[in-house]
């Protein structure tokens, strides 16, 4: 054979079908406009189907995983959250959130962005503003400023109307809390207080300022993590909630025993209504009995006329404080409360006690609202240890001091005594 041998071309007929949808065509189009525009020219040739098969755009996007872009992070969160709840792998035009909706509300996006939920956020709060906002009744307005804080997830400070409306009130929201019109009584009532209204923006006061505003001197305690989900039921469960934060805020070492009295005095809470919060946040207490001098009758009737009914007699079987079988004065001393709280680091508690000081000298405060009157606050009675009772013993021995005995069995504590010297003191 003296002949060479050419490749016949190919006809067109020959050819597979896999030429591009025309909507695929455009999207590809669109796609090199917006990279020209961004000055990120395309460094990969376009898709092109298999070919096998023929690919159209609408097919290709339902197949995307749920991870890819889709040119927005908070509509790909989005996507993921409707997928999560409707267990399926599709998303539809049922769902209420729209990549419009989404633009339109950046606020609502970010959260969902970050795939969290109501029933395990948490918000810290400290026990003295919580306290205040029971005392000067502004409980309801109080959880709004606390939930449009804790929704500001970039920290600006502020929230349009629109994506407040959205939050505290749409229907489907998790964050609902109360209708359209309530939520504007709420904004009308707090205005000044919480936050400042202004060319359709919610600016949200910061903590001290608030807290000023409402009386508190100084923050005391250790801040807490308060469930979200505490701030979205009832308002008496707030209430609730607020209250218990302050018995979780004393938690420590020792849980020092505290009067209804004066609990009543710091949050305007009365006995009955105290009873009912304990047994609503799941507040536990813890009954205490304090150990004295020995029963003779001198004793007795001095400590008589200052115990009362609450005196009575102890013998001391195990011989803890004394000889076996010795007998001593003992009462009963207010209980101590165990909130169902955790504890959360003191982080900024100093700068924010600064920023009151600096309000309360300015004057920022004097706007006719009473302030607590620290004289009917709990004193230092109650020490972690002896120790610590015989240092302040020192500085000011007229006040009966107490301190834990170890080895509490949870349900009730004993308390050992040091006596005071004025002979006048109430437990």
């Amino acid at each position: 054979m003296t002949g060479h041998h050419q490749d016949a071309p190919v006809s067109d007929n020959l050819r597979p079908a896999i030429l591009p949808s025309t909507t695929l065509r455009q999207a590809q189009e669109r796609l090199a406009q917006l990279r020209e525009q961004r000055g990120t020219a395309a460094t990969q040739p376009p898709f092109s189907p298999t070919p096998t098969e023929t690919i159209d755009a609408p097919t290709a996007v339902q197949q995307l995983p749920a991870h890819l872009g889709w040119g927005s992070a908070p509509l790909t969160a989005v996507i993921r959250h409707a997928k999560q709840e409707d267990g399926t792998q599709a998303f539809t035009d049922e769902h209420r959130f729209t990549s419009q909706h989404i633009c339109e509300n950046p606020c609502l996006s970010v959260s969902h962005s970050q795939n969290a939920t109501p029933q395990k956020e948490t918000i810290i709060l400290h026990p003295d503003l919580g306290l205040a906002l029971l005392r000067e009744e502004q409980t309801a307005a109080g959880r709004v400023w606390l939930l449009l804080r804790h929704l500001d997830r970039t920290g600006r400070g502020w929230l349009t109307a629109t994506e407040a409306r959205e939050l505290l009130t749409g229907v489907e929201s998790p964050y609902r809390i109360c209708g359209e019109r309530q939520l504007r009584k709420l904004l009308a009532q707090g205005d000044g207080l919480f936050w400042i209204r202004k060319d359709s923006r919610i600016w949200l006061r910061s903590i001290s300022k608030t807290a000023g505003q409402l009386g508190v001197q100084r923050m005391g305690g250790r801040p807490v993590h308060l469930p979200v989900k505490a701030l979205l039921g009832g308002i008496g469960d707030v209430r609730a909630h607020l209250y218990a934060a302050f018995h979780s805020g004393r938690g420590g070492a020792v849980n020092k025993p505290i009067a209804r009295a004066t609990l009543q005095s710091l949050s305007k809470v009365s006995r009955r209504s105290q009873r009912n919060y304990e047994q609503r946040a799941g507040i536990r207490r813890q009954r205490n009995l304090a150990v004295g001098e020995l029963n003779t009758d001198r004793n007795r009737e001095r400590r008589g006329q200052q115990q009362g009914r609450a005196l009575f007699t102890f013998t001391d079987e195990k011989g803890k404080h004394g000889p076996t079988g010795r007998e001593y004065l003992a009462w009963q001393l207010p209980n101590s409360y165990i909130g169902p709280h955790t504890a959360a680091p003191q982080g900024r508690q100093k700068r924010i006690n600064r920023e009151l000081a600096d309000l309360f000298m300015q004057g920022m405060t004097g706007n006719g609202q009473e302030l607590i009157d620290r004289a009917h606050q709990p004193q230092r009675r109650f020490q972690v240890n002896g120790a610590q009772a015989a240092k302040q013993f020192n500085r000011d021995g007229a006040s009966d001091l107490y301190w834990p005995q170890t080895g509490g069995n949870g349900r009730s504590q004993l308390w050992h005594l040091l006596p005071g010297q004025s002979g006048t003191n109430a437990a």
